[in-house]
């Protein structure tokens, strides 16, 4: 997805005889499980294709690091040696969207997957999305490009708490225009933007208005 704006800028010896440290104890070794987690990768389109190299991950509370695998040319992964637990599944690929299994749409949380010691769960599921690109190029008035200013976007999201429509600068975005005014912004999820330019840090509230760009 690929929008482009032209924007006018807004602007860290032992001593002899000293005693010696009690030597450490090797770290424990992981307890390896005996279960698994394996599934398929897919993308949101219509006619859902696979999503190969994408690199899936099974997280809990006492294992951060998590438990990983990549998917193959079908799309399909199989997490092995497991210990039973609830775990967060998530797919990440360059260029892609994070997507966490049973969220509705990128952004959102997902569901956790429950295994007990020797089971194998399957057919876990999940979709993925393309990151929205935008690129343009800052101009000022007569024409020429301004460099080294700092671009970002923002979008109008409703407050889960209040219900209200706020305009939320979207987390990320902001970059610098190169030697020829040009600017590219990655990662951004589908949704409509306004993009602002400014040679200083700016407020949502001193955004101009401006046409919403959709992704």
């Amino acid at each position: 997805m690929l929008a482009q704006i032209a924007l006018i800028p807004l602007w860290i010896g032992l001593g002899q005889g000293a005693p010696q440290a009690p030597p450490r104890s090797a770290p424990a070794s992981p307890v390896a499980g005996t279960a698994s987690i394996s599934g398929v990768v897919l993308t949101t389109e219509a006619a859902p294709a696979p999503v190969r190299r994408a690199r899936v991950t099974a997280r809990s509370e006492a294992h951060p690091n998590g438990f990983s695998a990549t998917t193959d040319d079908q799309g399909r992964f199989g997490i092995r040696d497991v210990p039973a637990g609830r775990y967060a599944v998530q797919a990440t690929k360059p260029a892609w969207l994070s997507a966490d299994y049973g969220a509705m749409r990128p952004g959102r949380p997902g569901t956790e997957v429950v295994v007990a010691d020797g089971q194998r769960l399957q057919d876990v599921s999940i979709r993925m999305s393309r990151a929205g690109v935008i690129t343009g190029r800052v101009i000022d008035r007569s024409g020429q490009p301004v460099p080294t200013v700092t671009v970002g976007a923002s979008r109008y999201v409703f407050s889960e708490v209040t219900g209200e429509r706020t305009l939320q600068r979207f987390s990320g975005s902001d970059t610098l225009t190169d030697d020829e005014g040009v600017y590219r912004m990655f990662g951004l999820v589908p949704g409509e933007y306004i993009i602002a330019a400014s040679p200083q840090p700016f407020e949502l509230d001193s955004l101009p208005a401006s046409p919403a760009l959709r992704l």
